[in-house]
Formats: C-alpha cells, structure tokens, sequence
C-alpha cells in the first residue's frame, strides 16, 4: 500500500512535507529555514537566489527535510521532494493546469522548469555536506529527540 503525502501551505503554495514536519516547532522551522542555497553564503546571495528563483517556499521545506533525515534514503526523498515543491510552485503561479494549457508564453514556464531542474541536480552534487551538517544541527538543538549521524554514511556517494 502506498504511503500518503503529507501537505503543508508554506509561504501561499501547497508543499508536500516530510513525515516529521508536524513533530518540529515554529522555533524549530524557522532556525532549520534559510532560503535557497547553502548555510555557508552569505545572507545577501541567499536573498538574491530566493529572488530570482521564486522556490523560496520549497527550501523553506527541504532545510527541515535534511534535518529530519538520517539515511542517504532520506536524503534522495529530500532532494526528490524539493523539485516536485518547485514543479508545485511553477503550477500554482501559472494559474494550474489550464493556465499552463491556455498560456501564450510557454517558454516563460518552461524555462522555470529547467531552472528548478538546475537546483535539483545541484542538491544532488553539492548537498551532502549540508546534509551531514544540518543533520548535526537537529541532534544539537533537538538532543534526545535526534538520532546521530556519522560523516562517512556517505563515503561511497558521488
């Protein structure tokens, strides 16, 4: 049997959410959220990307996703999730389905797609490190509660 998603309005739109999203606090969330981007850039790129990519709403639930996972199975869900978030955003500010159908600058849209395709292969590329970290940022700030991990889970991972 197939497990149902869980949805969550983050930021306007309907996300699907990781399975412990509900277990995290509002405290929780917003430390876990930073925008689009790694933890390490400073504020100001993070802004300008969150910006210019309109997916502020998906990394808004993929930082808590990596915090939440422990497998590198969490974290290809994580990833998968951020692009679906993203195809999800696209959809809802196209006006859905029959604004996509009915829409005379369809490049406009599929230039998001590819954008948000560009973000996906560069979580999958540059995310472990984040992972790993945010990983170790939830067994500090949630202690009992988190289950540690180790820095060579991934050692055979591209």
């Amino acid at each position: 049997m197939a497990r149902k998603t869980a949805y969550a309005q983050v930021r306007g739109y309907r996300l699907a959410v990781p399975d412990g999203w509900a277990l995290l606090s509002y405290a929780e969330l917003t430390t876990l959220q930073n925008g689009v981007g790694p933890d390490c850039w400073p504020d100001l790129y993070r802004q300008v990307l969150d910006a210019l990519t309109g997916f502020r709403a998906a990394a808004d639930v993929h930082d808590p996703d990596y915090a939440l996972g422990r497998t590198r199975q969490d974290r290809l869900a994580a990833d998968r999730r951020f692009f679906w978030n993203c195809l999800r955003i696209v959809l809802a500010d196209a006006g859905g389905l029959s604004g996509v159908l009915w829409r005379s600058n369809w490049w406009k849209l599929l230039l998001r797609v590819v954008e948000a395709r560009a973000l996906y292969r560069a979580l999958r590329l540059f995310g472990k490190r984040a992972f790993v970290a945010s990983t170790k940022l939830d067994v500090a700030t949630r202690g009992q509660k988190a289950v540690s991990i180790h820095d060579d889970l991934y050692a055979d991972e591209v």
